[in-house]
């Protein structure tokens, strides 16, 4: 019992004390989307309904603008280490 008590309070504090202010939209065709989807939701990202197979940061396809890519990029390995894959 304390040990999920533990694990619900820092929760709340890890999303209370990031900064992070970007808006994500997985793209439909993105492997793991709906994990991946879930864990930035979990990290207190903003997410964006899934409108195309394009992914976005902040309104930026991933595909074309650096700045969004390499944010993507940063999370994406992030989730792939928390998930142990």
């Amino acid at each position: 019992m304390e040990t999920e008590f533990a694990k619900i309070l820092f929760l709340i504090y890890k999303k209370t004390m990031q900064n992070n202010n970007h808006v994500i939209e997985v793209g439909r065709g993105t492997p793991k989307a709906e994990a991946f989807e879930s864990w930035l939701i979990e990290q207190g990202y903003e997410i964006d309904k899934s409108k195309s197979n394009h992914s976005f940061v902040d309104g930026d396809d991933i595909l074309f603008n650096k700045d969004a890519i390499n944010v993507w990029l940063e999370l994406w390995d992030e989730f792939l280490g928390s998930s142990g894959v």
